[in-house]
């Protein structure tokens, strides 16, 4: 992937990469990225679109509090439609993979409650 994708780790080679991340950007935010991402002691990579918003924060009281509000919103909506699509054609995800690893973990157990422990939102 060259220069192109961004590696975790940076300077790995690509069978030791935990991570690739590509700027896909959307309508109103260009730093939106699709980031293949490998779970530990895996061979295949999953999906995730990564909003890359959540640690952007304006006061309530600032005049740009509204649009960035707004665009977290905005940015939300396409990462849902993304990964309902996804879901749909049965691509590997983050959300698929932990949902997985739940249920696995739920069933290694059988008779323990699952102390109120759900799997993410769709």
């Amino acid at each position: 992937m060259g220069d192109v994708a961004e590696r975790d780790p940076r300077d790995a080679p690509p069978a030791n990469v935990r991570s690739f991340a590509l700027r896909i950007g959307n309508a109103r935010y260009p730093n939106m990225k699709l980031r293949l991402s490998r779970p530990p002691n895996a061979e295949a990579y999953l999906m995730m679109v990564d909003c890359h918003d959540a640690v952007l924060r304006a006061a309530a009281d600032s005049p740009d509090h509204a649009a960035l509000e707004s665009l977290k919103r905005h940015n939300a909506a396409v990462a849902a439609a993304v990964h309902a699509a996804w879901d749909a054609a049965g691509l590997p995800t983050e959300r698929t993979y932990l949902r997985q690893e739940i249920r696995r973990a739920r069933q290694a157990r059988p008779g323990e409650a699952d102390a109120g422990v759900s799997p993410p939102d769709a």
